[in-house]
């Protein structure tokens, strides 16, 4: 995987992975994530998810890999909002 393919599959269908990879290593490196509220660590989620697409998208634009215009912004954005959705029902506990 070259660095072209990397950003395209970073702003799309890669952010589940990255996004895994990244809540992962704040779990174990930051002892004092478990004790925060369920609210606080899904609001660190959504940041997380819409932060890394846009971030990729950005280094995308830099870079000439990704066009800048609103649809590759958006199609980043909906990636993140797709991601944090996922990760919610696969985590909220049955009331």
């Amino acid at each position: 995987m070259d660095y072209t393919e990397f950003i395209m599959w970073a702003t799309g269908p890669g952010i589940n992975a990255i996004i895994g990879f990244i809540m992962s290593f704040a779990v174990e490196l930051i002892p004092s994530f478990e004790l925060l509220d369920a609210k606080v660590k899904r609001l660190s989620v959504l940041i997380t998810c819409l932060v890394v697409p846009l971030i990729f998208t950005g280094l995308g634009a830099a870079t000439g890999v990704l066009q800048g215009d609103i649809n590759t912004w958006f199609a980043a954005f909906s990636a993140g909002l797709i991601a944090f959705g996922a990760s919610t029902l696969a985590h909220t506990r049955r009331m």
